[in-house]
This record gives structure tokens, sequence and C-alpha cells, in this order.
């Protein structure tokens, strides 16, 4: 015959139960927080009124050299993170449009374009997930090295410009607001054009990404959601107007008054670019 439980016994086991839960929880709990927190333990000469008053003193004065330098390192690591992202969104958004942008180039090009596009920003993304760094600009140097080793075609070459550009004005910053970002995008176009030769107008992969680059700075102050749609509606609509346009560079050019009709494969992966961005 089984016993039964006195009323305070069930109670007693309840509490029992509760407390070993509880227990585990918080050794869980704590597990989890010194993982991401940083102990700072100062001893004291001794146990005097005035060395513990000193070791107060010091702690305060490290803990007030130390939370700026914290907050900015993990600022930086946020920054880090985010340019790691948006490369990741660019690479996923040029493998899914793969096939479409061969397509697209064999109307009037070599036909590499969408594996010059998925495979450089592959690698790009790859390098930028493998690396520690935190200078934007030493980043966006390492993504144009991966990019052009990846990638050695005529748009893969332009766009490495465009990363070395960039990283001439992201060079030094840990951080990097959405005006920075559309200084750096322009600086970046500058260097494509010097480079190049070309400009907006003449049915490249500029007559996208040079209206995207306007439009973040013209609606950087609405945010970083607002500035990227609009940027990706902007390159949209210059990669449409690119049907208007003779071709005037690369192999395209061959065909002359023939490609007016013909959306430009390059200013369609410049739409995709920020169509990614704005999705993120």
């Amino acid at each position: 015959m089984q016993k039964r439980l006195y009323p305070w016994e069930t109670a007693g086991l309840l509490a029992l139960c509760v407390t070993l839960l509880f227990g585990l929880w918080a050794e869980r709990r704590q597990t989890a927080l010194a993982e991401n927190i940083v102990r700072l333990h100062v001893i004291a000469a001794s146990d005097s009124e005035a060395d513990q008053a000193e070791k107060l003193r010091v702690r305060d004065a490290v803990l007030s050299y130390l939370a700026p330098k914290l907050r900015d390192a993990a600022s930086a690591e946020e920054a880090a993170d985010t340019l790691r992202a948006a490369f990741r969104a660019i690479a996923a958004k040029m493998a899914e449009k793969r096939n479409y942008l061969i397509e697209l180039d064999q109307r009037n090009g070599d036909g590499d374009l969408g594996i010059s596009m998925s495979e450089g920003y592959a690698a790009a993304s790859a390098t930028l997930e493998a690396s520690e760094e935190t200078d934007l600009g030493r980043l966006c140097i390492a993504a144009s090295k991966a990019f052009n080793e990846a990638a050695p075609s005529s748009l893969g070459t332009i766009t490495s410009f465009c990363l070395m550009g960039m990283a001439k004005v992201l060079k030094g910053h840990t951080e990097a607001d959405m005006a920075l970002l559309g200084e750096a995008l322009e600086g970046g176009l500058a260097k494509v054009m010097e480079k190049a030769g070309s400009k907006p107008g003449e049915k490249t992969i500029l007559d996208a990404v040079c209206p995207a680059a306007e439009a973040i700075r013209a609606h950087a102050a609405e945010g970083d959601k607002a500035a990227l749609t609009a940027a990706a509606k902007a390159a949209a609509e210059g990669s449409d107007s690119t049907a208007n346009m003779p071709a005037v560079h690369g192999r395209a050019a061959y065909y002359g008054e023939k490609a007016i009709g013909l959306i430009d494969g390059g200013s369609v992966a410049g739409r995709f670019i920020f169509e990614a961005l704005a999705e993120m």
C-alpha cells in the first residue's frame, strides 16, 4: 500500500523542484552573461578606510576610461558586420539572378555577366566573412582584391575600381552612417569614371549606380531604409533608361544603333545591388 504524502510534504517537494529548476536556470543565465561581461577586480592594499577609498577611486577611474572604448568596439563590430551582411545579400541576389544576367548579356555582350557577378560577389563576401578587420576601408580593399581575382572581366574590374574608390573614403572609419556611405559610393564612382573613361548616359552600370548614389545622399537624413529604398528605385529607373541609349563601351558598342531597345546588362546588375540592399 502506497503511503500518501501529507500536504506539507507535497508543498516541500514542489518547493524543492522549483528551487532546483531556478538554480539550473540561474547557472545557465550566469554562464551566458559571463561571456559578455568584462570583469574588473581591484584589490586594496589593506582593509583600512583610506585604502578602501583609494580602491574605489581606481575602480571608477578605470571604468570611466574603458566605457567609451568598449562602446566604440561594439559599434565597430556592428558596422563591420553590417558590411558583411550587405555583401552576403548582394552575393545571394547575384546567385539568384545568375542565369538571367547571362541570358541578358548574350544579346549584345560576352554572355559572362552572370558568372562574373555571382562569382565575384561570392568571393568578396567569403573574404569579408573570414576577416576580423573592423576598418571599413580595409574591408573594401580586401573585397576589391577578392572580386578582381574571382571575376577577371570588364565589369569585374570596374567593380574592383569602385570598391577601391570607396575604400579611400572609408579608410580609418569603423562606423558609417548613410551620408558617409553615399560619399563613399560617389568616391567609388569617380574612380570608375577616371579609370574606365566612362560617364552616365553611355549604357553602362553607371546609369543605374550613379542615380542610386544621388538618392542615398538626398534621403540619408530619412534613415537607412528610406535611403536604400529610394536608391533601389533610382537604380531601377536608371537601368530601364539604358534601353534608349546607344552603346559606347565594350562589345555592345559594335552593335551601334542596333543596341537601342535593349537594356544594358551591367545596369541591371547595378539595379540588383541596390535591390538586395533595400531588401535587407
